[in-house]
């Protein structure tokens, strides 16, 4: 079953965006349970970030990627 995982999962798209560059990657998924379908998830990280930000589409895990934590700024 080795390789099933990336089968289901698209190349990694880098976009740029007003707050830097955001990874975009799209994986399809679905649970163990009968009748279940599968399902899309979008995935983001700004760069230099190793969490993954996860959302049911791509406009909101851009969103969730470029938000920025409460009391920074851009200047860094």
């Amino acid at each position: 079953m080795a390789g099933r995982a990336g089968a289901n999962r698209s190349d990694t798209i880098t976009v740029s965006t007003p707050r830097g560059l955001v990874e975009v990657v799209r994986q399809r998924w679905h649970s163990q349970r009968v009748g279940s379908r599968w399902q899309w998830e979008w995935f983001t990280r700004r760069g230099g970030q190793r969490d993954w930000k996860e959302a049911s589409t791509s406009r909101e895990a851009i969103r969730q990627a470029t938000l920025l934590a409460p009391g920074s700024s851009l200047d860094g």
